[in-house]
């Protein structure tokens, strides 16, 4: 596209831009309202669009009830992962382990058990529960690859929370994310419990003595210099890491702290009506707890600011747009310039920025990738938006306004009038191939929609 264009094209969108609501976290509820006895999500309980948003899910796709879902998270798809081997083969290699499951996420069947078990997996990598942390430099590729597996076997499995994460505890990957005695018992008992309180991390130091993680060789080690000394915590006597960490995941105050970490990263704040009902309904694995926050009523009022994948995959799958392998790698750097880069902290993910410049970079990018139609799918080296797209909208191609209502619908789900000088760009173009290209580009840089967060 020559400069003149694009500089319309900006103009027009910064213009849209500046109608949108700056502060995406106000109209949000109130995280320190008391617990409300919401029930368990009834079979009739619609998911919500922003909870269509977090899933990934193509902005054209129908919403659906808790009832379907059950149904569409329960259905294996024997060629999900098959469909996905022109893909994979890049990127099968340790050296790309946060690309191997975004493409899992962005061109999966999302209407299957395998997408929903690997969406899962991925959410839990950036929470405080299973934090990657690929920033330290404990944390090899190979490190990440093994438990992003293991989470996903256990998510898969429905292994239940408690066991799963007690096995996490004796791990290479949780000792490398915490790797002294001092550390590893002070985190274990802030995260997982609530307890800050100072006066127990040298008790569960010494509980850990014989553990430590060797960055020298990359591998926990465990001396024969093992505690022999009972130390008592909140009333128990714990002598052994297997004592500490069986303490920790049986407390009272272990579920309550899972859900609240896997709250406040999907809805961008502990939401203690949500937190309350999965207390209510004791879910025990991670399936339970994200199908039920997903589908509570609560999920329709959040506003928190997207993260740059909850943009760029549904308006992908939309237009049924076949991504081109190296694609994920630039997605996965935009993340990188947006500050948001997925498992990086060995905390918690971090929000992402929408400035003016990172709307423009996530704008842009969409706008160059909807440059062209795939011209066969017989090949897999293909890339562009679908045959069925360019043909939808060639039958307006011919009235601008409509043809541009049409490719915003089908990209972002909601109806929207574009501005006359918009109407006039599609207008100029010499064929209707350029038409519906332009039209495209235009919808697809749509500044205002997440201008505002997840909701529209």
């Amino acid at each position: 596209m020559d400069i003149k264009k694009r500089a319309l094209i900006t103009g027009a969108a910064v213009a849209l831009q500046a109608c949108g609501d700056s502060d995406s976290e106000e109209n949000s509820s109130n995280p320190d309202s008391p617990a409300g006895n919401s029930s368990t999500p009834n079979s009739n309980q619609m998911l919500s669009r922003q909870g269509a948003v977090a899933l990934y899910l193509p902005n054209n796709e129908a919403l659906f009830d808790y009832s379907a879902a059950l149904a569409h998270f329960s259905t294996r798809d024997s060629a999900f992962y098959y469909d996905l081997e022109p893909y994979l083969e890049r990127y099968e290699r340790t050296d790309n382990p946060i690309i191997y499951l975004m493409i899992h996420l962005g061109h999966g069947n999302p209407l299957s058990k395998e997408f929903f078990d690997n969406w899962i997996t991925y959410q839990l990598s950036n929470t405080f529960v299973l934090a990657v942390g690929s920033e330290l430099a404990t944390v090899s590729d190979s490190l990440v690859i093994s438990h992003l597996h293991d989470i996903r076997e256990a998510v898969a499995n429905d292994t239940s929370i408690k066991d799963y994460v007690y096995e996490y505890f004796l791990s290479e990957m949780f000792w490398a994310r915490f790797r002294s005695p001092e550390d590893n018992g002070r985190e274990v008992l802030e995260i997982y419990l609530g307890l800050f309180q100072d006066d127990l991390v040298p008790k569960a130091a010494q509980i850990l003595k014989n553990y430590s993680f060797n960055e020298s060789t990359g591998s926990l080690e465990k001396s024969l210099e093992v505690n022999t000394e009972a130390q008592e915590i909140l009333g128990e006597l714990l002598t052994t890491p297997g004592e500490l960490y069986q303490f920790v995941v049986n407390h009272d105050d272990f579920l309550p702290h899972i859900y609240t970490h896997i709250v406040k990263q999907l809805y961008g704040y502990e939401d203690r009506e949500v937190i309350g009902q999965l207390q209510q309904i004791n879910a025990t694995t991670f399936r339970e707890v994200y199908l039920a926050a997903l589908f509570h009523e609560n999920m329709a009022s959040v506003t928190r600011p997207k993260f740059p994948e909850e943009v760029l995959f549904p308006a992908l799958k939309s237009g049924n747009y076949q991504v081109r392998r190296n694609d994920f790698t630039v997605f996965l750097n935009l993340m990188d310039q947006i500050g948001t880069r997925p498992m990086l902290s060995k905390l918690e993910r971090s929000r992402a920025t929408w400035n003016a410049l990172n709307i423009g970079n996530i704008s842009s990018l969409l706008e160059r990738v909807y440059t062209n139609e795939a011209g066969s799918f017989s090949s897999h080296w293909n890339y562009g938006y679908s045959q069925s797209v360019y043909l939808a909208l060639a039958r307006n191609v011919d009235n601008s306004s409509t043809l541009l209502q049409n490719a915003h619908r089908i990209l972002w789900r909601e109806d929207h009038t574009y501005p006359t000088q918009f109407e006039e760009l599609v207008t100029q173009q010499a064929t209707d191939r350029d038409k519906i290209n332009t039209a495209l580009r235009i919808a697809a840089m749509n500044y205002a929609l997440y201008a505002h967060g997840v909701i529209s």
